[in-house]
C-alpha cells in the first residue's frame, strides 16, 4: 500500500515538472523581450514600424523629455523613469551592453544591465529608449574599464584618475529608429536652405551659395 503511495506521489511530481517545463517554454516564445537576449553579445532586435526594439516594449513617444532638461536638473529625475531620444555617440564594443546618449552636447550612459544586447555599430544611429534615470558615482577601475570597451572613449583609461560622476539610465527598452545618421539630439538636421542672392565677395565655382 505504501509502495503504491509513494510511486503516486513520484508520479505527480513528474507530471508537475512537465507542466512546469512547458509553460516556461511557451512563455519564451510570446514574451521574446524577456528571453532573446539572455546570451551575451546577442543583438536579434525586433523589428517594428519605425526601427528596431531591444529589450522590452515600453517605449511611451508621447512623454519624451530633452536630454538638456535633464542635463540641467539631473536632481529631479534621480530614480524616476523617463523616456529620452538621442544619438549614440559611444557603444559597448565587447558585447553591446551599455551606449553613450548625446544631444550634441550633454552625454547620458545608458546601461542594459546585461538584459539585452546593442549593436556594436550603431555609432550616429538615432534613438529612442525608457529606462530609470540615476546619477552614480563610479570608481576609478570601472571607470577605466569602461573606457577600454570603447572605441570612442574621450578619455584613455589609463588617463582616468579619481572616483567619476555620471548620468546614466537603466533602460528597460532602447529602439534604434529608421532615420538618418543622428548630428546629436536624435533629429534630423535638414540642409540649409541656400540663397539665391549672389554675395559680393564670391562668384562662380567658389561661391558660397548663400551660406552665411
Amino acid at each position: 500500500m505504501r509502495t503504491n503511495l509513494f510511486k503516486l506521489v513520484l508520479l505527480s511530481f513528474f507530471l508537475l515538472s512537465i507542466g512546469i517545463v512547458k509553460a516556461q517554454d511557451d512563455k519564451s516564445k510570446i514574451s521574446p523581450e524577456n528571453e532573446v537576449h539572455k546570451k551575451e553579445g546577442k543583438t536579434d532586435g525586433i523589428k517594428q514600424k519605425d526601427g528596431i526594439l531591444y529589450g522590452k516594449n515600453v517605449i511611451k513617444k508621447k512623454k519624451v523629455i530633452a536630454i538638456s532638461k535633464v542635463a540641467a536638473n539631473p536632481e529631479k529625475y534621480k530614480g524616476k523613469q523617463v523616456t529620452l531620444k538621442g544619438t549614440v555617440a559611444d557603444v559597448c564594443q565587447k558585447a553591446g551592453c551599455w551606449m553613450v546618449l548625446t544631444d550634441g552636447k550633454n552625454e547620458i550612459r545608458i546601461l542594459t544591465n546585461h538584459e539585452f544586447f546593442l549593436p556594436k555599430d550603431c555609432f550616429d544611429k538615432n534613438v529612442i529608449l525608457t529606462g530609470k534615470f540615476d546619477i552614480v558615482e563610479v570608481s576609478e577601475e570601472d571607470a577605466r574599464h569602461y573606457a577600454d570597451e570603447s572605441d570612442r572613449a574621450k578619455i584613455k583609461g589609463k588617463d582616468i584618475s579619481g572616483v567619476q560622476k555620471w548620468m546614466t539610465i537603466d533602460a528597460e527598452g532602447v529602439k534604434i529608429l529608421n532615420e538618418s545618421n543622428g548630428k546629436g539630439g536624435g533629429v534630423n538636421e535638414k540642409p540649409k536652405k541656400h540663397s539665391k542672392k549672389k554675395h559680393k565677395k564670391c562668384s562662380g565655382k567658389d561661391c558660397c551659395k548663400g551660406e552665411k
